[in-house]
């Protein structure tokens, strides 16, 4: 099992990019976890 948190902020595009991506990988290899974790404030990132 493969665990992956993302972070993200309130940003559709942004969003929509990490599902396209989060999809391919969950369709190939079918064992990975995906949680959401909303940053409020992109100070967050560093």
């Amino acid at each position: 099992m493969i665990k992956a948190i993302i972070n993200y902020n309130d940003i559709n595009d942004e969003f929509r990019r990490m599902n396209d991506i989060l999809g391919v990988l969950q369709y190939k290899y079918k064992n990975i976890d995906v949680s959401y974790n909303k940053v409020k404030n992109k100070m967050n990132y560093l």
